[in-house]
């Protein structure tokens, strides 16, 4: 990424991370900013850091991705961790994906810090058809209401875990950009080969998330009547699949008349 990535690093002595986790703050690393050198294809940061003199002193890494990424915050300096709260941004053509991974208990005799970094939020998708053909529809915007904010951190084996406060009021993700002018919704007979996603967002991987809704908002032309209306249809979503770290789910959306239904989900 071209905004680099960033890393907390603690140095937790002859203990491994598991058991010094709750106690040690991020001394050795706090949110170290690593670019890429395009023209020494290296990796790099600065100032330089050092491994402890000590072969059996142990530091463990945490990294995440991008660097620069809008709407996250950070546990203090001086605070076992780390954790990182992340915001979700309202609009759809603002959402980026964050990416996290650990290289843990690591010693001066092990060599390079080599991180997989891991995708931890849903990617939502959304297809838009007509469930009838004797109405014209124009799509003029799409909205997810979910949950907002959350605070991913580390677990003992390196993995992220997200806490999520689903029970408080939801925030509304509006997809807007991509309707200027608006989109007409195919009529039944194109359902098949029309399969355009007219909107995408990463998500906060809250799991279960039938007590959440999207919302279409378009305009509505039935045959015989002079003018258009503007409707706005909302329907919750089903119980499953749940919306896990790394998720890729697509969500197609049929209008009939006033009504939104969700079929098939991938």
């Amino acid at each position: 990424h071209n905004g680099g990535f960033g890393i907390m690093g603690y140095f937790t002595g002859s203990k491994n991370w598991e058991s010094a986790k709750g106690t040690v703050a991020p001394s050795f690393m706090y949110n170290q900013l690593v670019t890429y050198d395009k023209d020494q294809k290296i990796w790099t940061y600065t100032p330089v850091k050092y491994w402890p003199n000590n072969n059996n002193d142990q530091i463990s890494f945490f990294a995440f991705a991008p660097a620069d990424l809008t709407g996250v915050t950070f546990s203090a300096s001086n605070v076992a961790g780390p954790k990182i709260t992340y915001t979700v941004p309202l609009k759809e053509e603002e959402g980026q994906d964050l990416l996290m991974g650990a290289d843990m208990n690591k010693k001066k005799t092990d060599g390079t810090v080599v991180f997989q970094m891991n995708h931890v939020l849903s990617q939502i998708k959304f297809i838009v058809k007509s469930g009838d053909s004797g109405t014209a529809k124009i799509v003029k915007g799409l909205t997810v209401h979910a949950s907002g904010t959350g605070t991913a951190s580390f677990t003992a084996d390196g993995k992220v875990s997200w806490a999520i406060d689903t029970a408080g009021t939801p925030s509304s993700f509006v997809a807007e950009k991509s309707f200027t002018g608006g989109i007409t919704v195919p009529v039944p007979d194109d359902m098949d080969s029309k399969t355009d996603v007219i909107a995408a967002f990463f998500l906060l991987p809250v799991g279960d998330a039938s007590s959440f809704t999207v919302s279409l908002t378009y305009t509505l032309q039935k045959a015989g009547e002079s003018s258009a209306i503007e409707l706005t249809a909302t329907s919750y979503f089903p119980a499953s699949p749940q919306w896990l770290p790394g998720s890729h789910i697509a969500y197609p959306l049929t209008l009939v008349d006033d009504r939104l239904e969700i079929g098939k989900i991938t």
